[in-house]
């Protein structure tokens, strides 16, 4: 299952937009397009670790420089596809069969919309409901529970950088797991990743995953920290850059064709890694999307492209911002989005599946104006 497409209505400093998605999406565009805003919406929406969200009165739009003329109404409606025809039946969905609906090309989507309604005194009144392909709402019982489930199965995991991860806090200190234990995990799936040893030693992949470790804390991950945490693995090797190196290789290793296993063992760690950090616990059927903000921030052009090639093998939905030209010299042109924002929306300015002919653009060509 992926997400097919957002739309948003007066969600802070959205007016309106419409965002279709693939597998891979790197979104550019000028900083006030809105992508603070839009990643917002699916972290609260989508949270894995936060309760149903409630709307409140700072999430309704207004007009810039006019907060007096603030929106009374908001909504957003999210769409999830299977990703082949018949899926919705395998035994993941089986709890969300009432809220699936046919379409007329053979695939089954889900439609999740929330409304945000803000009362004359300030009261705000958060409604949910799911949609048929016509629009109409589906006679779903104990919808809460289902949008539980849904997020259960789909999380979102906001990935940036550290020097901005205040801002969504719980107010709990969490229970630290132990650490011990997720070592060992670490070293299982280290062993099982080294039954193609290639030209690898225990202790080269042993120092990639090191490297991946310190990516992760440095940069990644917040879900689930709080004031008190352990960090795992903190000996930072003799080379450092010797270990990133060794991560390269263990990319290029598991992205040769037959190497399904290991991009689930890499999902595995990965999932390691983020349980490591506090009480984030995800569904043993989970499959997060990934929103990837601005990794070029603090991340070196090599350590970039690296952590780049490790992000492309996990099999899982990703949404990515950027201005960074390194980044889009490593990204198929297809997979990039330009958002303008114009007087009443924001609008996608670029399509590119169809549109352009192979070689006869490149993504280096597309980031030289950046």
């Amino acid at each position: 299952m992926i997400l097919e497409r957002v739309e948003i209505v007066g969600f802070r400093g959205i007016n309106r937009l419409s965002l279709m998605l693939e597998q891979n999406n790197v979104l550019i565009g000028e900083n006030a397009w809105g992508k603070s805003s839009l990643l917002d919406a699916l972290t609260l929406l989508l949270s894995p670790e936060l309760d149903l969200y409630h709307f409140v009165r700072e999430d309704f739009w207004f007009p810039p420089g006019d907060i007096k003329g603030r929106e009374h109404h908001l909504h957003i409606i999210l769409t999830f596809r299977e990703t082949q025809p018949g899926r919705h039946r395998v035994r993941r969905y089986r709890t969300l069969e009432a809220c699936w609906s046919p379409c007329e090309d053979d695939f089954h989507r889900i439609f999740y919309r929330l409304e945000g309604e803000c009362g004359a005194d300030g009261s705000v009144m958060t409604l949910r409901s799911f949609l048929n392909s016509d629009g109409q709402p589906l006679p779903v019982e104990n919808i809460n529970d289902q949008v539980r489930h849904l997020v259960r199965l789909m999380p979102v995991l906001r990935l940036r950088d550290a020097r901005f991860m205040r801002r969504i806090r719980n107010g709990t200190v969490p229970n630290v797991p132990d650490v011990e234990v997720t070592a060992r995990q670490l070293d299982f799936l280290a062993r099982e990743l080294a039954t193609r040893p290639q030209n690898l030693t225990d202790g080269q992949i042993r120092q990639g995953l090191s490297a991946m470790v310190q990516l992760l804390e440095h940069y990644f991950s917040e879900q689930g920290a709080g004031q008190a945490r352990h960090r795992l693995m903190r000996r930072r090797s003799q080379n450092e850059q010797r270990s990133w190196r060794y991560l390269d290789i263990i990319n290029r290793m598991i992205d040769k064709p037959g190497s399904r296993s290991h991009r689930v063992i890499l999902l595995g760690l990965f999932s390691t890694l983020l349980q490591a950090k506090g009480t984030l616990r995800l569904h043993k059927d989970a499959r997060p999307l990934l929103l990837v903000e601005d990794p070029e921030t603090r991340l070196h052009p090599i350590m970039l492209s690296v952590a780049w090639q490790l992000l492309n093998l996990l099999p899982l939905q990703r949404i990515a911002t950027t201005n960074s030209g390194e980044l889009l010299s490593l990204t198929p042109v297809e997979h990039v989005v330009r958002l303008v924002r114009e007087s009443s929306r924001v609008a996608r300015l670029a399509s590119w599946p169809g549109r352009v002919k192979r070689g006869r653009w490149t993504a280096h060509r597309l980031s030289y104006p950046l």
